[in-house]
């Protein structure tokens, strides 16, 4: 079973949803991602410094992207995910799943709504960012431990109202004086 994940919106909202997926064009740099989805980072609860490897992302890159709605998701027993570990699981997703050829960045062939029509999710973890971020294919602009959900196979959703970044420096400060 999967982790509860954390969904960090950039604009306050209602309750998430997953936007329809398309695929993106031939020209666009970053079509290792889908147009829509549900992009989610699983959840890691206090005392761990962020709520999530995306909210550490963002709080030292794009503070102003943590501004917006914050839900805690858990996922369904019966979810299909994908996961991506290594080099071969995205090798052997993308044989399967080719789109096009994209002559920014020729590394990359998903094609997303074929995807979805077997797939509720994808999920890359840690060591799979690590894995593809510069290789052939490439899932370059995933930028850390990361789930896009295809469709709503969520068992809950409550918003989130704790913090997200618990005060690191204060942390560190605390640890120090022990």
């Amino acid at each position: 079973m999967m982790e509860k994940q954390l969904h960090i919106g950039m604009i306050e909202g209602g309750i998430p949803g997953i936007i329809k997926i398309e695929n993106v064009g031939v020209n666009y740099f970053h079509c290792t991602k889908p147009r829509g989805g549900l992009w989610t980072s699983t959840y890691h609860p206090a005392p761990a410094r962020y709520a999530s490897d995306w909210v550490e992302w963002c709080a030292t890159n794009e503070p102003s992207w943590l501004g917006g709605s914050r839900y805690l998701i858990e996922i369904s027993s019966d979810a299909k995910i994908y996961i991506i570990d290594n080099l071969d699981d995205l090798k052997a997703l993308t044989i399967r799943f080719q789109a096009f050829h994209n002559t920014l960045n020729p590394s990359s062939r998903l094609n997303w709504k074929k995807i979805a029509k077997e797939y509720d999710g994808i999920h890359l973890t840690e060591k799979g960012e690590t894995d593809t971020r510069y290789s052939i294919p490439s899932l370059h602009g995933w930028d850390v431990e990361s789930t896009v959900w295809l469709h709503n196979v969520f068992s809950s959703v409550e918003l989130y109202r704790d913090d997200i970044v618990r005060r690191p420096m204060l942390i560190e400060m605390l640890a120090e004086v022990k």
